[in-house]
């Protein structure tokens, strides 16, 4: 079929490319053009946004009171670091739905006492978020930061979150069971070094009152075999308790909870922006429905 028998309207008449851009900028100048109009009409309606917002800034600034910040080191021998952080952010939640008898359920505290806390949250050892932490290594490090408002509860609330941490059923039914193979482990390795104790003793002995020279050993009995295999034992007993010492608990403290001296308070300036955005965004938001609704009404005047 040639090109001339096709008909007209199978053909896409495609606007130029220049024609597009052009329209595209009369688009984007159109809205730049209308937002110009809102500031320009709504003068005293951004004004009164803008002095709402900075006035509604401060009185959220002055209504928080000043905190203390205090953070502790610690790790878990028992459960990834991403769960421990789920479980601190669900104390958080509490504190944020302001439910304070709930929290002092979970952590063993007064209610009294659980108003004192602002927020608990964790994180890595350079501050970062463990938020999508997908690491599956025992024994990594993390922070626990807790905001409080009375630095004397310090101990009090240091003591209450390793303890909810360390009691939960299911982490400390399998450190029980990690300890209770640790312990018998240890004892099998102190059973093994008092007969070997006991033999050295006896080969000792066999050997002061036997004439055969101290070089010649039977097939049976080699005394260098012996102290390694002591020797070994020693070793594996020192592992033991180590591990006995330092992973003991779902999770261990390094460091702990320092009690601050001086308080600090949120950022001034922080809410009087936050403030001041919100306040201006609303009323420009008014201001622009106002300003499209006067021209819809101009339009169905005209027509």
């Amino acid at each position: 079929m040639n090109e001339e028998n096709i008909p007209s309207e199978d053909h896409i008449d495609l606007p130029p490319l220049k024609k597009i851009a052009i329209q595209i900028l009369r688009s984007i100048f159109s809205v730049i053009d209308l937002f110009g109009e809102v500031v320009q009409k709504s003068k005293l309606l951004l004004l009164t946004g803008l002095i709402t917002g900075l006035a509604v800034g401060f009185s959220y600034y002055s209504s928080r009171p000043a905190y203390f910040e205090v953070s502790m080191i610690a790790e878990s021998s028992a459960v990834y670091r991403k769960t421990l952080s789920e479980m601190i952010k669900s104390l958080n939640a509490l504190i944020g739905s302001r439910s304070q008898g709930k929290l002092a359920a979970e952590l063993d505290i007064s209610e009294q006492q659980a108003r004192q806390i602002n927020l608990i949250e964790m994180t890595g050892l350079s501050n970062e978020s463990l938020e999508n932490d997908t690491s599956t290594k025992y024994n990594q490090p993390f922070k626990i930061i807790a905001r409080i408002h009375n630095p004397v509860l310090t101990d009090t609330f240091q003591n209450a979150i390793e303890k909810y941490l360390n009691n939960k059923s299911t982490l400390k039914r399998v450190k029980e069971d990690q300890v209770r193979f640790y312990n018998e482990k240890l004892a099998y390795t102190d059973r093994e070094l008092a007969k070997l104790d006991t033999l050295k003793t006896e080969y000792n002995r066999f050997l002061a009152s036997s004439k055969i020279t101290t070089t010649y050993y039977s097939n049976d009995v080699d005394p260098s075999t012996i102290y390694k295999q002591s020797a070994e034992l020693i070793n594996e007993k020192g592992t033991i308790l180590y591990w006995l010492s330092t992973n003991s608990k779902p999770v261990e403290v390094i460091d702990e909870f320092k009690s601050p001296v001086m308080p600090q308070s949120y950022s001034l300036v922080k809410s009087l922006s936050f403030g001041a955005l919100i306040g201006l965004g609303s009323c420009f938001l008014l201001g622009l429905y106002l300003e499209l609704y006067r021209k819809i009404r101009n339009y169905k005047g005209n027509i």
